[in-house]
């Protein structure tokens, strides 16, 4: 997914996801935790607030807490992943090879 704030742009893709419900997570140290109870959404789902939150921190990627509705944000490269009910990361990268569209109904 790719997402614009005034003049920089970046790039969000999931890194792995495996079925049933788990995904692959970091387990490191996040830098920073946002609540997305508490950010007005806008009728996004809850991946695309964890980006938008990242272009805010200027984050190299994030874990998203499905069920507590949380992001954690990495300002560095994560190292350490595990198997993670309900939890899923997105690493960002600054250039994008391909532009994606999400549509939100």
């Amino acid at each position: 997914m790719n997402y614009s704030v005034g003049t920089s742009q970046k790039s969000f893709m999931p890194v792995l996801s495996i079925p049933y419900g788990n995904s692959v997570c970091a387990v490191d140290e996040p830098s920073n935790i946002v609540d997305l109870t508490g950010v007005g959404g806008g009728g996004f789902p809850d991946v695309a607030q964890c980006a938008m939150q990242c272009t805010v921190y200027d984050c190299s990627g994030f874990n998203l807490k499905e069920k507590k509705r949380k992001c954690e944000l990495y300002s560095h490269n994560p190292t350490r992943f595990a198997l993670v009910d309900g939890c899923a990361y997105g690493q960002v990268s600054r250039t994008a090879s391909i532009p994606v569209t999400l549509y939100v109904r």
